[in-house]
């Protein structure tokens, strides 16, 4: 049996489609760790990101709302002496009229 063209082409085709298969076949444990790495790497920036911004706007509040509350006492306890020694003083005016 003699060898044509086309017998002699599709084994040359398919050795190339063989060759990338080992190719792909021996590098996929780097490929596949590499793109774990990566995946790990978008995640922790995420998380790390998130955390902190959450974990801010708290402290922020939490000190925001202790601020204000002996704002508010300091300003309640100042008119109230202010008040007592106004009426101690006797500086009171009462008008009617």
């Amino acid at each position: 049996m003699s060898l044509r063209p086309i017998d002699v082409v599709m084994p040359i085709q398919r050795s190339i489609d063989v060759i990338a298969a080992s190719n792909n076949a021996a590098n996929r444990p780097e490929v596949m760790q590499s793109q774990y790495a990566e995946h790990m790497q978008r995640r922790v920036d995420h998380d790390g990101k998130h955390v902190r911004q959450s974990n801010k706007s708290e402290d922020s509040e939490s000190l925001n709302d202790k601020k204000d509350r002996r704002d508010r006492r300091k300003k309640e306890k100042e008119a109230k002496l202010n008040a007592l020694s106004s009426a101690m003083s006797g500086a009171l005016f009462d008008i009617r009229v």
